[in-house]
């Protein structure tokens, strides 16, 4: 059995591992090893190290998705938001408007004993205008909702950016350190 010579990366005790074995723990210190070749040079790298790198490149991803989920979050909402945001006050302002004047014209044709004709016509506008108003206030509250679930989103994304931030910047110091 061929063994190859190493050092322990943390403690730089020597070890003799046989050529085939890719992982070992140090006999000195107890740290994870893994045992990497080349054609010339056999060498350690602590396993806990690369654990290090690897959860800080997948937070490092996850960071850019959530970026990235945050921007086409920001990005519907302007367009979709600003959309249901102008619409029903205008409806529920003409709506408003239209139930008055046509409350007006049937008290006027009442006023005027004109016939009923003209009552149920102007009280038939009058329904419309009603109608109007309270489909504006439906937009309105559906405008509203998708608002709050747009922020409680947004504020889920943005909390967890925080919390990925401060775990990297933790993370280096201990790769570093």
């Amino acid at each position: 059995m061929e063994l190859n010579a190493i050092v322990c990366v943390k403690c730089g005790a020597p070890l003799q591992v046989p050529h085939e074995v890719r992982f070992v723990t140090c006999r000195h210190c107890g740290v994870c090893l893994e045992i990497k070749q080349t054609e010339s040079v056999v060498y350690a790298t602590q396993i806990a190290q690369i654990d290090q790198r690897t959860e800080r490149i997948e937070q490092q991803l996850e960071q850019m998705n959530l970026r990235r989920e945050l921007e086409l979050l920001d990005s519907d909402w302007t367009k979709v938001g600003s959309k249901l945001d102008a619409d029903p006050f205008l409806m529920m302002f003409c709506g408003a408007m239209i139930a008055i004047a046509g409350l007006i014209v049937a008290v006027a044709t009442l006023v005027g004993q004109s016939g009923w004709g003209g009552v149920v016509t102007a009280l038939g506008i009058a329904g419309v205008g009603v109608f109007m108003t309270v489909s504006g206030i439906g937009l309105k509250r559906a405008f509203l909702r998708g608002e709050n679930a747009y922020v409680s989103r947004r504020d889920r994304i943005a909390l967890r950016l925080n919390q990925l931030s401060a775990a990297l910047g933790s993370i280096e110091g201990e790769i570093t350190t």
